[in-house]
């Protein structure tokens, strides 16, 4: 006959013991309040050595342009929230003769190391490099440089801010258009736009390139790799395409991370599956393409639809007349005469008023009588 005792004990023991556990911990909190907000402590002063190592380590790679690990601004900010509460601890209580008190303290102790234990550990998954900062990161040292005063032009603010608020994220278009003559201002207006996309955080990525009349997908691939801080060797455009993608998708952030892509003066169709980023919309990867180009039909083979297509007009009389000015910077009134002539000639085009007006800086009265003859 078997023990009945026997048979309940082995059903009770490991209850009994697995309640014993929490009832065993309430105690400690009770009795090692003293020790556990000492070890709390000792952790909080370990911890804090640890942030200021991951300081100096932010501040020595951002002097050196170096990358910084993304993670670190979270840990930092975790660890800030576990100073507050240490600072906050209550440590003149602990001599309280309240067990209920020295419970409370003992057990938020406790789970205060335990979060400090936590982000110890996370540190060490943090990984450094010495990897430079890619140029195509908003922020870097190499971001890029706004245009001259001189070609803020107030009959081009409308255009600019129409462009630049095509660009921001709430906006549906995902590609974005300058058009116009050659000369008319087009590259100069994309770098005011890159330059308030910057400032005003739109984008984590502005990379780019410079097309041209003849189309060259290796050379394109180059330059955004070079953005990027990647190196492209394979051989073939597919693999380089591939690896591209896959760099996109690896750094989107479940597309957290924005990119703009800039491709200036296109000619013909440019195609983005050459670069990773198509067709639309690009899964995981939240991008948009500004692009100049002379030919409104090329723009609407990009996929540029007909609204997000923006003219960069021609300058005005005024306009015209000051930005030679700026440039030929002379006082007389018989030479200021003939510049006006000149002027008029240029069609109110900037590049070509730029260059006539370097041409003649500090020349003499029949230099500027022959460009105007040579312009009629």
């Amino acid at each position: 006959m078997s023990d009945p005792t026997g048979i309940a004990g082995a059903i009770i023991n490991p209850i009994a013991q697995t309640a014993l556990v929490p009832v065993t911990d309430h105690v400690g909190y009770m009795i090692s309040c003293r020790k556990y907000v000492r070890v709390m402590q000792t952790k909080m002063t370990e911890l804090n050595t640890s942030r200021i190592s991951v300081e100096e380590h932010i501040s020595r790679n951002t002097r050196n342009h170096l990358q910084i690990p993304s993670q670190t601004k979270e840990w930092l900010d975790q660890v800030e929230g576990i100073r507050a509460n240490v600072a906050n601890f209550p440590i003149d209580v602990i001599s309280c003769c309240s067990l209920r008190i020295r419970h409370k303290l003992g057990q938020k102790a406790f789970k205060i190391t335990e979060q400090i234990e936590s982000l110890t550990r996370q540190l060490s998954l943090i990984s450094w490099t010495d990897d430079p900062v890619p140029l195509g990161r908003v922020g870097s040292m190499n971001a890029s440089t706004s245009a001259s005063s001189s070609d803020d032009f107030p009959s081009r603010e409308k255009t600019f801010t129409q462009a630049l608020k095509a660009l921001e994220p709430n906006q549906k278009f995902h590609m974005v258009a300058l058009c116009g003559m050659g000369g008319v201002g087009k590259t100069r207006m994309m770098q005011r736009l890159k330059k308030a996309a910057e400032e005003k955080k739109l984008f984590n990525y502005i990379v780019g390139a410079v097309i041209g009349e003849k189309t060259d997908p290796f050379a394109i691939q180059e330059a955004i790799a070079d953005y990027l801080g990647i190196q492209l060797n394979e051989k073939t455009k597919p693999a380089r395409a591939d690896k591209l993608r896959e760099w996109f998708k690896k750094n989107s952030d479940g597309g957290k991370t924005k990119f703009l892509i800039v491709l200036d003066d296109v000619w013909q169709l440019v195609d983005l599956e050459d670069i990773g980023l198509s067709p639309f919309p690009n899964q995981g990867v939240d991008f948009k393409v500004l692009l100049t180009s002379r030919d409104s039909q090329v723009c609407t083979m990009m996929g540029v639809e007909a609204n997000s297509i923006i003219n960069v007009g021609l300058l005005t009389e005024a306009e015209a007349q000051s930005l030679f000015q700026q440039f030929v910077e002379t006082s007389e009134p018989e030479l200021q005469k003939i510049g006006e002539d000149i002027v008029r000639k240029c069609c109110g085009l900037p590049i070509a008023i730029k260059t006539m007006a370097c041409t003649l800086r500090n020349k003499r009265k029949d230099a500027w009588k022959d460009a105007l003859s040579r312009i009629e």
